[in-house]
C-alpha cells in the first residue's frame, strides 16, 4: 500500500503576508497536483513557542508583549497531540486528500493572547505577573529601518524577516479547531515544576 505525502503546513497561510507563508503555499500546492495521495495539515502555535519566554520570566525577568497584547488570539497545540494527530492522518485512508487546520483543545485555559500567555506564565510560576509592551508603531518603524539598511548590508534582511513574523502573529488571530487533550496550562505548570524538581 502507497503511503499518502503528509505535509505539516501552519495556519498562518489563510492571510499570507510572509516571504515563509508563500513558501509554504508553493510545497502544499505542489503536493496537491502530484499524482500521490497527500494529507496537509495547519496547526496554530506550539506549546515550545512560548519556552523561551517561560525560561527568562523564571530567571526574574519582564514579560514581552506587542502593543497591548490583547489583539491576538490562539489555541496552542502540544507536540504529543499534533503528532498523534498526523499519524492517524497516514492511517485512515478517510482523512487523505484533505487540508485539516488544527489547534489544541477549545477550553479558556487554552484560547489565549500573547498577554494572558504571558499571565499564566506567572501564575504557572507563583510570581506577581510583569509585563512591559512594546508599541506596534516602533516595531514597525525598526521593520522599516532594517529593511533599509538590508539595501546596503544584505544580511540584516533575516532581522527585517524575524521582526515582520512577530509582528504579523501579534494582529492576526490564529484560532482552529480543537484537537487533543493538553493545554497551555498544563504545560506551564509541567515546566514550572520540571524547574523547581531540578
Amino acid at each position: 500500500m502507497l503511503l499518502p505525502g503528509i505535509l505539516l503546513s501552519a495556519i498562518c497561510v489563510k492571510v499570507p503576508r510572509l516571504p515563509l507563508q508563500y513558501a509554504k503555499l508553493k510545497m502544499e500546492n505542489a503536493l496537491m497536483i502530484s499524482k500521490m495521495d497527500y494529507t496537509i495539515v495547519r496547526p496554530t502555535a506550539y506549546f515550545w513557542v512560548m519556552d523561551r519566554q517561560f525560561d527568562n520570566i523564571r530567571k526574574g525577568r519582564s514579560g514581552w508583549v506587542f502593543g497591548s497584547g490583547d489583539y491576538a488570539r490562539y489555541n496552542p497545540i502540544s507536540k504529543e497531540d499534533l503528532a498523534e494527530f498526523m499519524v492517524n492522518c497516514v492511517e485512515d485512508s478517510h482523512q487523505r486528500n484533505r487540508v485539516y487546520i488544527i489547534g489544541g483543545p477549545e477550553t479558556p485555559e487554552n484560547i489565549v493572547t500573547s498577554k494572558r500567555n504571558i499571565e499564566m506564565i506567572f501564575e504557572a510560576l507563583g510570581k506577581k505577573p510583569k509585563v512591559k509592551s512594546l508599541p506596534h508603531w516602533l516595531l514597525t518603524t525598526v521593520i522599516g529601518m532594517t529593511k533599509f539598511i538590508a539595501l546596503f548590508i544584505p544580511k540584516v534582511r533575516c532581522v527585517t524577516e524575524i521582526l515582520r513574523i512577530f509582528h504579523y502573529y501579534s494582529i492576526n488571530d490564529m484560532l482552529a479547531p480543537g484537537y487533543g487533550t493538553q493545554t497551555l496550562k498544563d504545560h506551564l505548570e509541567m515546566l514550572a515544576k520540571e524547574g523547581k524538581e531540578a
